[in-house]
């Protein structure tokens, strides 16, 4: 776009394709930017993300956006998710803080699970056969008569 240009003469689709390019071209002197401005500012910028996550509203929306990068859905899904499971763990039942379990292969959402739970499932590699195995050895161990 040469000498003259004129964005507001662009229309949406158009300005976005132009921002596009634009930002690939550029992209090292932006990140270098960036990085400049956050070292320059690392104190006022930390504050500001502080205050905000502090207020109800932005403990929201931080949580928002963590269920929305990391798994794809969103907070309303996630409290329909809680209520459905009447705010219990899906694997033990217990009334404890959930987080979202996911399938690792497909990135599918299974349910929510609580801290303890979601670490049985991860150091068993998501395995039913390794959980089985291991549920037989803790039913073997109870039955034996010291």
């Amino acid at each position: 776009m040469g000498p003259g240009f004129r964005s507001d003469l662009l229309t949406k689709k158009e300005r976005a394709a132009y921002d596009k390019q634009y930002n690939i071209k550029h992209k090292d002197r932006k990140n270098a930017w960036a990085r400049n401005y956050y070292k320059k500012n690392r104190k006022k910028i930390l504050a500001k993300l502080r205050k905000r996550r502090s207020t109800p509203k932005g403990k929201r929306k931080a949580k928002e956006g963590q269920l929305r990068y990391h798994y794809g859905i969103t907070l309303k899904e996630f409290n329909s998710l809680k209520k459905r499971q009447k705010n219990k763990c899906a694997v033990c039942r217990k009334k404890r803080k959930l987080g979202v379990d996911h399938c690792h292969k497909e990135w599918e959402v299974r349910g929510l699970v609580c801290q303890p739970c979601n670490l049985m499932l991860g150091a068993s590699k998501d395995s039913p056969n390794i959980l089985r195995q291991g549920a037989e050895y803790l039913e073997t161990w109870e039955n034996l008569a010291w």
